[in-house]
């Protein structure tokens, strides 16, 4: 999978996920020049992806490099205050971008734990989250006391060395072509500094990763994760250095790309132990820990006498509370307003960069909504700061917003909570952040209930957490999973309709799959992940007295319901002729069918058909076809699918038909696929050629994401179809008959217990099973 020569269509995938308006390289093709003229230089640049994948170096012009000094604090002057950027040609970043592609589908399962730097599937708020449990763990009694270490790398890309890569990336098992490409891409590279807008020099690097190189933050984690096991193996031949957590859990160390924090006892001897080994990963590595940077944070149990004999074995200074990580402070006990002073200093300097002068309220709004409004969101994911934090960045926007910023006063002319409310309701659209900080809680606690992470785990096995806990509809109220349920809470569960008794919904829940692993997902969502726009935008509610509005019958139900002017315009009309208005009610039609037909009044309502003819397109030779169908009386509504196999020569060799019972059209579809494949697999027909006529379902099948709805069924076809070989196509109806109709005939002649066989597969009772 990482060794194989890519497709057209995954080169040019691979342009049109990069970002566009991202700076060009030396050549200055950009990847909006590379996406307009696609149809020119597209095949060209297949060409060259396909010659590096056969073993051909890149050439000088395609592997240089601009290096950009970004400054990492004010008035910088040292080389140590700038960050360098990387910016290469975008030629060389496809061919690196599909490396990183394909890495990472397999880097997940190589990395530890403890990294979540970069890794798909895990996020920083999880490292954010364990540091907090951990450091409420802190003052836990334990000979030698708790102790951690915050590590500060010292310009940790540039230090990588090529060789430790290599030998890391051979230890876990990558093939020597794949070391080869990585080879290629990062020794082949050539560098120019730009200075005062003018490039200098021209030279090679001996060590290091770019930044700026898609595939260089997956090579730092590999090489970082040199780190991470020899760390791990330290506390398992020495248990007595774990940090004590009261549980059977053990966590070393956390660490995010080159942001490391070491939990260990605070003994002298696991000091020096634990600096051994940073000394030893140093000198073999040729990374450097910067101990002017590095902190340690004691438990109170340390006497200050041991405080100085750590500092003086790590050559650490001593924290200061809160601890910062990762820009979040790390805090136990109260949280207080000062502890989130940094983030309203941040907030005013980005004033200072602005013309205030100038900016329009549509402007100021603008930079409300799409600057200043995420800067607390990275926060609020992890912590809930106080009530008054809040207020007090709510009333810097506002003052930001009418022009009173600094002592020059504006007047308020509308209250910021009426500024917030939705458009539709006379606002301008801006979350609350109470709002979305309850919004962000939701999706932290369905990552809880996942219980894929570490922090998740950690919690459950360090408090007995239950994770199965029950909420309301609103997402406002929970009751502990253990125990009897609240008064409240039955009321709720039996208020939606009655539970099944006797017997009644046995046979769905026999169609329920009992195996394969089991996957949290959020019902509200297409895809069942539960991302901040589910919860903030809240459920669809259905006020009861919106379904007896005569034009709602119909239509879903929205808060903006035109059903309110229905309703206004009816009464109106009653005021003004004693009368109501001349809405023609669905009720009313029906009434109208009824009494028509009680009048032995035959009503003929004219459907207009439209015809389409579809060729049947015969496979190549060797190859079989299978076409099948799927459909449902009422959608949902009880179901049935059919499926039938042809050869080259267009004769059937076999066919199959079923009922599905009750269902929508698309899991119809999506079962038929199923059955047919299964049916293949079973006669030993292959190679197959699949064809649909739902484009809906091949979508989903082809789609990356898997809908919570049909994971079952999804799974099952991807694992035939990766273990068989398949070729997937579209047509809308086939042309002997076979198509739509064919799943309607099977299935509902079935459905009345009618198995025989009706109409055009009469003909095929012999090979129909």
């Amino acid at each position: 999978m990482l060794e194989g020569l890519p497709s057209a269509e995954e080169v040019k995938q691979v342009v049109w996920c990069m970002c566009q308006d991202s700076a060009a390289g030396p050549d200055g093709f950009s990847v909006a020049f590379y996406r307009a003229c696609w149809e020119i230089v597209g095949e060209d640049v297949l060409q060259a992806v396909l010659d590096f994948f056969r073993g051909s170096e890149l050439p000088r012009g395609m592997a240089s490099t601009t290096i950009v000094l970004i400054p990492k604090v004010d008035s910088a002057q040292r080389w140590q205050d700038f960050r360098p950027i990387s910016l290469c040609n975008v030629s060389y970043k496809i061919i690196s971008k599909l490396m990183a592609q394909r890495m990472a589908s397999v880097i997940g399962k190589v990395i530890s734990p403890t990294q979540s730097g970069f890794v798909p599937g895990r996020l920083i708020s999880d490292n954010i989250l364990m540091a907090q449990e951990l450091d409420h763990k802190l003052n836990y009694h334990t000979r030698g006391g708790n102790l951690i270490l915050k590590l500060d790398m010292a310009k940790a890309y540039d230090r990588v060395q090529w060789g430790v890569l290599f030998r890391v990336m051979a230890a876990f098992g990558f093939s020597e072509s794949v070391i080869a490409f990585i080879r290629r891409c990062v020794t082949s590279s050539w560098f120019s500094v730009l200075v005062n807008g003018q490039l200098s020099g021209f030279f090679r690097s001996q060590r290091g990763l770019r930044q700026g190189d898609p595939i260089s933050p997956f090579l730092f984690i590999l090489a970082a994760e040199l780190f991470s096991r020899g760390l791990e193996a330290l506390f398992a031949a020495y248990p007595g250095m774990a940090y004590a957590i009261g549980c059977d859990m053990r966590v070393s160390h956390l660490a995010y790309a080159d942001d490391v924090v070491i939990f260990l006892n605070g003994s002298l001897d696991c000091v020096r132990r634990g600096k051994s080994f940073l000394d030893r990963y140093e000198a073999q590595t040729g990374q450097a820990i910067n101990a002017g940077k590095s902190s340690f944070f004691p438990s109170r149990c340390i006497s200050d006498r041991r405080r100085q004999q750590i500092a003086a074995v790590t050559g650490f200074g001593l924290g200061e509370r809160p601890m910062l990580y990762l820009g979040v402070p790390i805090i136990s006990g109260n949280k207080r307003t000062v502890h989130f002073a940094p983030l309203l200093a941040k907030i005013q300097r980005k004033f200072q960069g602005w013309n205030l002068s100038r900016l329009s309220h549509g402007g100021r709004l603008t930079l409300i909504q799409s600057v200043l409004s995420s800067l607390p969101v990275y926060l609020l994911q992890v912590t809930q700061p106080p009530l008054e934090v809040l207020k007090k960045l709510e009333g810097v926007f506002a003052s930001f917003f009418w022009s009173s910023v600094g002592h020059d006063r504006k007047v308020h002319w509308v209250a910021w909570r009426d500024i917030c409310r939705p458009k539709q309701e006379g606002g301008l659209g801006i979350r609350r952040l109470s709002e979305v900080g309850a919004a962000l809680s939701m999706k932290l606690w369905f990552r809880f209930r996942e219980q894929s992470t570490q922090w998740a785990r950690f919690l459950r096995r360090s408090w007995a957490v239950d994770p199965c806990v029950w909420w309301s509809p609103a997402f406002g109220m929970t009751v502990d999973g253990e125990g009897p349920l609240s008064e409240w809470c039955m009321q709720g569960l039996t208020s939606s309709g009655p539970l099944l008794v006797d017997g009644t919904g046995v046979e769905i829940l026999q169609r329920v799959p009992h195996h394969g692993e089991e996957v949290m997902r959020f019902t509200e969502a297409r895809g069942g992940g539960c991302s901040f726009e589910t919860p903030a935008n809240g459920p669809d509610l259905t006020v009861a007295v919106y379904a007896r509005c005569p034009d709602a019958a119909v239509s879903s139900e929205s808060w903006e319901h035109p059903s309110m002017g229905a309703w206004w315009r009816e009464r109106s009309g009653y005021l003004r002729v004693g009368m109501a208005s001349g809405i023609i009610k669905p009720r009313h039609w029906r009434g109208a069918i009824s009494a028509a037909q009680a009048m032995v009044i035959q009503v003929r309502i004219r459907t207009l058909h439209t015809i389409s003819v579809v060729h049947w397109r015969r496979p190549d030779d060797g190859w079989f076809k299978l076409n099948t169908d799927g459909s449902s009386r009422g959608n949902p509504g009880e179901s049935a699918y059919g499926a039938i196999v042809r050869d080259h020569s267009g004769q059937v060799l076999v066919a199959r038909q079923g009922v599905l019972g009750e269902g929508s059209n698309i899991r119809a579809e999506l079962m038929a696929i199923l059955r047919g494949l299964e049916l293949c697999v079973d006669r030993q027909l292959s190679p197959i050629w699949l064809e649909s006529d739902s484009l809906v379902a091949l979508h989903i099948i082809r789609s990356s994401g898997i809908s919570w709805e049909f994971r079952e069924e999804i799974l099952r076809i991807r694992r035939l179809v990766r273990q068989h070989g398949s070729r997937k196509g579209h047509r809308f109806y086939l042309t002997d008959g076979f198509g739509s109709g064919a799943g309607k005939d099977i299935g509902f002649s079935s459905l009345m217990s009618l198995m025989a066989i009706h109409g055009a597969w009469a003909g095929l009772s012999g090979v129909l099973l």
